[in-house]
């Protein structure tokens, strides 16, 4: 038979219950059984070994070791109540309950495992979900600025400056530097104009709002500005943040379009790239954050890079 190592605790030591070893009652009748199988060990301890002292002939003090055996030692030495085949059904027995325990963690993992993918696809959908309700949000907000335009570069008056004398600043604008008459002028549905965010110290040329009660008008107003090239003050569409971004991302596009011969321009949050019947679109994407081909029907070559404005 071959030898088997146990683990046995020093006696007379304490042995502390958080031990692998006497974790359950089942280790502990495992153990208990194979000790008292192999090797005669008993049940007890053994005999208790005393030492005593007394006088010699000489007049001496010496000492003698005896040895009184113990009820058991004398009546049952080297017997024990446990055979093998107990020994193998504990461990046999063992062995069940870690099979079914291997068993239940493993249920457990799949469950959870299953549980993980599922919080992760609805977490992907609403993420979808959410950037088409930002695209919607974004949409109706350009829509509501649809009749605006942003005019830059208008100096502001020292103190506060009135929305009336805004208005009569623009208005003036558009007759010396687009060369509108006075007539034209006087026709456009302008509902107000007045300047954007809080003035900043030392600052005295914030960005005027040109709202119009008519979209035709608006275009009217753009497209004479387009015309004459008016760059300060300048003129351009009001805009969303999130277009103005995307703008600003495809704007080296359109550069690099002009600049080898081909007719392009922005609309709203895309680039057009045309060669002759030939059309390419150009949108950026938010979410993946680059600038992606909506449709693409001839090489244009285009390479993109990031800029911080749309100006």
């Amino acid at each position: 038979m071959s030898s088997l190592t146990v683990a046995v605790p020093v006696y007379g030591a304490t042995c502390s219950s958080a031990s692998p070893v006497f974790s359950s009652a089942r280790h502990s009748s495992l153990l208990r059984s194979t000790l008292l199988i192999r090797s005669g060990i008993e049940q007890n301890p053994g005999p208790i070994n005393t030492r005593q002292t007394h006088l010699d002939s000489a007049g001496k003090l010496v000492a003698t070791d005896s040895t009184e055996p113990t009820s058991s030692s004398k009546t049952s030495k080297g017997q024990s109540n446990f055979t093998l085949a107990d020994i193998m059904a504990e461990i046999r027995g063992f062995r069940g309950d870690m099979t079914e325990d291997i068993k239940q963690v493993k249920e457990d993992v799949n469950k959870h495992t299953t549980e993980i993918q599922e919080m992760r696809e609805r977490q992907e959908q609403l993420e979808k979900h959410n950037t088409a309700l930002s695209e919607k949000i974004t949409q109706l907000q350009d829509y509501n600025r649809r009749n605006n335009l942003i005019v830059g570069g208008v100096p502001e008056e020292p103190g506060n400056e009135s929305w009336d004398m805004t208005e009569e600043k623009v208005k003036n604008i558009l007759i010396v530097d687009l060369g509108l008459n006075q007539q034209v002028v006087d026709r456009l549905s302008i509902e107000k104009a007045h300047r954007l965010g809080r003035r900043k110290h030392g600052e005295n040329c914030r960005v005027i709002k040109l709202q119009f009660a008519n979209f035709k008008d608006k275009e009217k107003v753009l497209k004479k500005a387009r015309e004459v090239k008016c760059d300060k003050p300048y003129f351009r569409e009001d805009f969303s943040a999130e277009v103005l971004d995307a703008r600003a991302k495809l704007k080296p596009g359109l550069i690099a379009a002009r600049e080898g011969g081909l007719q392009a321009f922005l609309s709203n949050d895309k680039l057009i790239v045309q060669k002759q019947e030939k059309k390419n679109v150009y949108r950026y994407d938010r979410q993946s954050k680059e600038v992606v081909p909506l449709s693409h029907t001839f090489n244009d070559n285009l390479k993109w890079n990031t800029v911080e404005s749309d100006r």
